[in-house]
């Protein structure tokens, strides 16, 4: 007999004392499973030696009822759950008579029965990983916002040492870093190096999950402050910001020496706008900038408006025709005077606007025809309420200023229905109902308007000559206009 043959032997002689000892337990087992009476009697004794030891009082009747009520339960029987499961194993006690009935080898339904059992133990492997990951990954992810806020933290300490506000914001920094600290020895127990993967793992994932949740607490607490660090940073570069505009502006104003009034106006803006910021009230600071800058117009209006004055009622004397509307001109000049001498900005732009307005008008000439061409309405009517608000009809001429080269000239339209003056080149002047009609009676004849002449304003005058008469021969008064339909 070789080595290798007494090996084998040997070996074979193992299994077989293997599977006797193997036997044997379970003989002794199965023994003491089935040897009831004198397991009731152990149970007995260890109930009423734990009673004696906690000081519980138990009566013989209480200790038999809870020994008989465990033995009932112990061998009871519990339908099991019909999941994929137990039908593979279903499949696997049934694997003889399915091969009969079917054919094929029963070794090929072991196997299959066997496949199953493996996918059942992958498909829970599988479970158990993607559970395990998800804590990963949440970790993980905790772990990174923990780094992002200690770096933020860092750059604010360092960059608000000089600001006024350097001992508040270091005080709400020290906090967070006392917060993050707090959360180390979990993230050295679950996430070494930044990484989850090998701390985490099936038998710890709930534990690390739990954990997890006052961390992320800790973390959005720290998050908050690191917000109100930035808002006062914020705020502070803000006031600066503020300070600086006024301080430009004030210099700019007073380089341009002002009258007094406006320098009065400048200077007490600048220092409200100072006190206010010293408040932190930034909102009302950039309140005061912009009074500053519309004072700091002023101040280059003030340096143009007088002469503008004086130009424009110069121009209108040589100009105006018409005594009342000289009159008119003169009483405006005059009060302008006034508020250039009390430096009433508003007032004073108000009067060169008018005299501008005026100057204009009294420089145009041109003739005011009813619009002819092909595709626009040469004339509408339409309702509207009067001034006591009786609703009415209304019969409106399209109409339009050309010059003498027949460019148009828009023209300054109170809308009587909305109320609003608007700039138009063309326009619907209200006329009576008996002139609407002549007018689209000579329309209609030839789609041609030979009677299309409405008024002429002249150079020199603010009034239109009325050239279209009414019936009875007499110049038609102008009613009102509009300038949409």
């Amino acid at each position: 007999m070789g080595i290798e043959e007494g090996d084998t032997d040997v070996k074979a002689f193992m299994r077989m004392m293997d599977v006797a000892s193997l036997l044997r337990r379970q003989r002794e087992n199965a023994e003491q499973q089935l040897d009831i009476g004198q397991t009731k009697a152990e149970i007995r004794k260890k109930l009423v030696a734990t009673a004696e030891i906690t000081g519980e009082k138990l009566t013989e009747a209480e200790i038999e009822t809870a020994i008989n009520s465990y033995f009932s339960e112990l061998y009871a029987f519990r339908e099991p759950k019909k999941n994929f499961v137990y039908r593979m194993a279903q499949l696997y006690v049934d694997r003889a008579r399915i091969a009969l009935v079917y054919g094929g080898g029963t070794a090929l339904l072991t196997a299959l029965g066997f496949a199953g059992w493996g996918t059942v133990k992958l498909a829970g492997a599988a479970y158990r990983h993607s559970v395990e990951r998800g804590v990963e990954k949440s970790v993980e992810a905790s772990y990174n916002k923990k780094q992002k806020i200690q770096s933020i933290i860092e750059t604010i300490i360092l960059s608000s040492k000089t600001l006024p506000e350097a001992v508040e914001i270091k005080s709400i920094a020290q906090s967070v870093e006392t917060r993050l600290n707090s959360t180390d020895d979990f993230f050295n127990t679950f996430c070494t190096e930044g990484t989850a993967d090998d701390d985490v793992t099936w038998e710890n994932h709930e534990e690390a999950d739990t954990k997890l949740k006052p961390i992320d607490e800790i973390l959005a607490e720290a998050g908050q402050n690191v917000e109100t660090c930035k808002g006062i940073i914020n705020l502070r570069e803000g006031l600066d910001s503020t300070q600086r505009s006024l301080d430009s502006l004030i210099q700019e104003i007073r380089n341009d020496s002002p009258p007094q009034q406006l320098l009065t106006r400048a200077e007490s803006s600048y220092q409200s706008g100072i006190a206010v910021l010293a408040n932190k009230q930034l909102n009302e600071g950039t309140g005061y900038v912009t009074e500053l800058i519309d004072i700091k117009t002023d101040v280059k209006m003030f340096a143009i408006l007088p002469s503008q004055l004086e130009k424009l009622f110069a121009s209108i004397k040589t100009t105006a025709i018409e005594q009342d509307v000289r009159k008119d001109a003169e009483a405006t000049y005059a009060q302008g005077k006034t508020y250039v001498a009390s430096v009433d900005m508003p007032n004073l732009r108000q009067t060169v606007t008018k005299l501008e307005d005026l100057d204009a008008i009294l420089k145009q000439s041109f003739t005011v025809t009813i619009v002819t061409r092909e595709g626009v309405k040469s004339g509408i009517d339409r309702y509207y309420k009067d001034e006591r608000g009786k609703r009415i009809a209304g019969y409106y001429l399209i109409l339009e200023a050309r010059d003498g080269n027949g460019a148009v000239i828009p023209q300054k339209i109170k809308n009587e229905e909305t109320g609003n003056v608007e700039t138009s080149s063309m326009w619907g002047e209200r006329v009576p109902e008996e002139i609407y009609e002549r007018v689209k009676k000579d329309k209609t004849d030839n789609g041609i308007i030979e009677g299309n002449l409405f008024a002429n304003k002249v150079w020199g005058q603010t009034r239109w000559l009325m050239l279209m008469m009414d019936n009875s021969g007499r110049q038609l008064e102008r009613k009102g206009q509009i300038t949409r339909w």
